[in-house]
């Protein structure tokens, strides 16, 4: 299955929540190591495509010995998306792959026993799946979530919603967390993106759903490997 799987590492030279993170050193290594590193200790990942704008970050990526593609200036804006990204990765490549493998360099503490369980999981589930996408539980019921009108009163964002029940009485919610996207070539080309109806999710814990965005963000990954 290794030489099925094209696996792609976005990472942009620009960020607006935190300039230069992809190239920030994390507990003594830039950010995009982190994931480079948890890619290649992967039993099912040959082949690892680094795509970035940045000329220090695709150096990096070339000395640890993976694929690096130059990133087009029209996909290295803010609005560019992801998929665009994997589709010029895509055209590039030297051969088409069964599956594409999106891991973002934003998710450091993503470990590669949750890439492999995470494909697995799509491997075991291929004849009634054809994507698998991790996620963390929600902290609180999404009915508790409320919002302020014009007016500046609490509104509920549901209806009919309310903050009268105890939380166990609510079903419990998931939010993707960015760090693992795994999904069939053909249904990605398909959708245009990496969650098509028949998604399963794979569920990480907390600590390693930390995903990097801001200072803070970057501060909370370094103490939690720190040990605390």
């Amino acid at each position: 299955m290794a030489d099925d799987i094209l696996c792609v590492i976005p990472a942009r030279g620009g960020s607006k929540g935190l300039p230069g993170k992809n190239k920030k050193h994390l507990n003594g290594k830039p950010l995009i190591l982190w994931t480079i590193d948890a890619a290649k200790r992967s039993k099912y990942i040959k082949k690892i495509v680094v795509s970035s704008d940045d000329k220090d970050i695709l150096d990096m990526a070339n000395q640890y010995g993976v694929t690096c593609v130059k990133r087009s200036a029209e996909f290295a804006t803010d609005i560019a998306s992801t998929a665009d990204v994997i589709k010029e990765v895509m055209a590039k490549a030297e051969k088409t792959y069964r599956y594409i493998l999106l891991l973002q360099c934003t998710s450091p503490l993503r470990t590669t026993a949750q890439i492999d369980e995470a494909i697995e999981l799509l491997k075991d589930n291929v004849k009634r799946a054809d994507a698998v996408i991790s996620v963390k539980e929600n902290e609180h019921p999404i009915q508790w979530i409320r919002k302020i009108s014009e007016e500046g009163y609490l509104q509920n964002v549901f209806l009919g919603s309310a903050q009268d029940k105890q939380r166990q009485n609510y079903d419990v919610t998931y939010l993707p967390n960015g760090a693992i996207y795994f999904i069939k070539t053909a249904v990605f080309e398909e959708c245009n993106g990496f969650q098509p109806e028949r998604t399963l999710p794979y569920i990480m814990d907390r600590r390693t759903s930390v995903d990097i965005d801001t200072e803070e963000d970057f501060r909370l990954a370094e103490f939690i490997l720190s040990g605390f």
